[in-house]
């Protein structure tokens, strides 16, 4: 019982910078996505910004049971590594992008990464 308990306050330990990590992505892109709905008109046509914001939320809702099964074979602390790395390299590709299937791909894998 009290081994159990050990190795349970271990990996919570181990979690805890990841989980501030993701915490704090997770805040960047959702203050990416409320931030662009405003300024969308001024940077892509209304058609553009149909696909972006819908492609993510696709990608999202497609990440998640693959997400799922990863968790469940892997484990939690590496997939939740996995997809914050995802998530930061997405939304830095995003916010750098100047052609719209960069941002598009920037799009798609922050709601895959965003998802898990």
């Amino acid at each position: 019982s009290s081994l159990l308990w050990f190795k349970y306050q271990l990996q919570c330990s181990e979690m805890q910078p990841v989980v501030l990590v993701s915490v704090i992505l997770i805040f960047a892109a959702t203050l990416s996505t409320s931030s662009f709905i405003p300024l969308a008109p001024f940077l892509a046509s209304r058609d553009e910004v149909g696909y972006l914001l819908s492609a993510q939320g696709l990608a999202s809702f497609a990440a998640l049971v693959p997400a799922g099964l990863a968790v469940d074979k892997f484990g939690s602390l590496p997939v939740l590594r996995n997809g914050m790395l995802l998530l930061a390299v997405s939304l830095g590709l995003s916010a750098a992008a100047s052609e719209f299937w960069i941002h598009l791909a920037g799009r798609v894998s922050s709601g895959a990464g965003g998802s898990i």
